[in-house]
């Protein structure tokens, strides 16, 4: 076997060594990862030892330090070499789980080697060996052992219960996760938590991003967020916030037929949120992934909506049910790595037009739905049948929508059909009494 033969990664040892330079906080996750026997090159092992030993001696990590901890081992030119072509610092983990899993592949060998030496033995014992190669193949295995006993699970659950009884008896409101501001949601589902995958799926047009625009002004309120956009244009969503906020149409704005004090007074609150906005015509499960882990880091955010999912791209996978099962499996890591809501707008198939949605009228592979915490189905006025309050007004009864709920992991609300209207930017409940909007 030659040395090129040998499973080895030098792009992703190198990358791993730069970022860590690059942002030495990094080495806090990443050397509980990858071991400084995993590196392959011995010049990378060297500089991997030598960033360990002065982050865990609390000395500050940069070129300089790592340069005369190494002496004349490593030369300073080729520490600089591997920061400036490091792709990004962002992707430290990804890097070290690279170099991790080609170790063990070499590893691996190993093993297949000594069994087949083993096999050549005049009389092996076969026993033996399989017991033998069986324990270091499972010691390969790089599933994290996460399982805890159940009465800890459920200690940890009584805790939380407990504490909040306590707030009960002191008078004392318990809020768990986001508020919506729109009446139906909120009082159904108490607040959508961080840590969960949310999708809100219907046909073009029947106003997603209208509700999605003003669920994210609501959430900003209530703590640090990111509101994706794949179409559109970031005109088009401030008209879409003005819209909410003084009660006149996207038209009326875009044509100044509105009061400039009323203009002013909500771009004051607006300012006052801590809120980023990103339009990108194209962006990959991957790429949203070092936006969110950047975001995290420098703002603590709690939130992200996604308009739309099945714009995301998949590198490398063409297919749609295979692309729609793989963005989907990134999102529910995204939501559970970085604990974040995620909020993500999705299509429907042409069947599930004009009807009140079920999971089956979800555009793409079903399996989606095995990741999502929470999915709605969005309707239009012509899924109503009766379902609505009875009233004369055929313009109210066209701005109205049906949220229906598929599916609810968590909170027991699957199969519950709300009302809503939309107007002027506005979504709220279906009610006679429109004088409080919730935006």
């Amino acid at each position: 076997m030659t040395d090129m033969q040998i499973p080895h990664s030098r792009s992703s040892e190198e990358a791993l060594i730069g970022s860590a330079l690059m942002n030495p906080e990094s080495l806090r996750e990443v050397q509980d990862i990858v071991a400084i026997p995993d590196f392959y090159i011995h010049t990378n092992r060297l500089a991997w030892k030598a960033l360990v030993t002065v982050y865990n001696r609390g000395d500050s990590v940069d070129i300089v330090t790592i340069s005369e901890e190494l002496g004349d081992t490593v030369s300073f030119t080729y520490l600089m070499e591997l920061v400036n072509k490091v792709p990004s610092s962002l992707h430290g983990k990804t890097y070290a789980t690279k170099v991790r899993d080609t170790a063990k592949l070499r590893k691996g060998l190993e093993i297949a080697s000594k069994i087949a030496k083993d096999a050549y033995k005049s009389e092996p014992d076969i026993n033996e060996m399989v017991a033998d190669a069986t324990k270091a193949l499972n010691e390969l295995s790089t599933v994290d052992d996460t399982g805890k006993p159940l009465f800890k699970v459920i200690s940890d659950a009584a805790d939380l219960i407990l504490e909040r009884i306590e707030m009960r008896n002191r008078g004392e409101e318990v809020e768990i996760g986001y508020q919506t501001g729109i009446g139906y949601i909120d009082r159904n589902f108490k607040g959508l938590k961080k840590g969960w995958l949310v999708y809100l799926a219907g046909s073009p047009n029947v106003g997603k991003t209208k509700m999605a625009t003003q669920l994210s002004a609501v959430l900003a309120r209530q703590g640090a967020g990111c509101y994706i956009a794949l179409e559109g244009d970031e005109q088009a969503t401030a008209y879409r916030l003005f819209e909410g906020k003084l009660g006149a149409s996207a038209t009326d704005i875009e044509f100044g037929k509105v009061d400039p004090s009323a203009v002013i007074a909500a771009i004051g609150e607006f300012e006052e949120l801590d809120y980023d906005f990103f339009y990108t015509p194209r962006l990959s499960v991957y790429e949203l992934r070092a936006y969110v882990a950047k975001q995290k880091a420098e703002r603590d955010i709690g939130w992200i909506v996604i308009d739309y999912v099945s714009l995301l791209t998949i590198p490398g996978v063409s297919d749609r049910n295979e692309k729609d099962e793989a963005m989907s499996a990134e999102l529910r890591r995204i939501t559970g790595e970085f604990n974040i809501l995620t909020i993500g707008l999705d299509s429907i198939v042409k069947s599930g037009a004009n009807k009140i949605l079920s999971l089956d009228d979800i555009a793409g592979r079903f399996s989606k739905q095995h990741d999502s915490d929470i999915t709605f189905g969005y309707s239009d006025y012509r899924a109503i049948k009766g379902l609505t309050p009875e009233i004369d007004d055929y313009e109210r009864k066209r701005n109205c929508r049906l949220l229906g709920v598929l599916k609810d992991r968590h909170r027991g609300n699957k199969g519950k059909i709300m009302a809503l209207e939309q107007e002027n930017g506005l979504v709220t409940d279906f009610v006679e009494d429109r004088s409080k909007p919730y935006i």
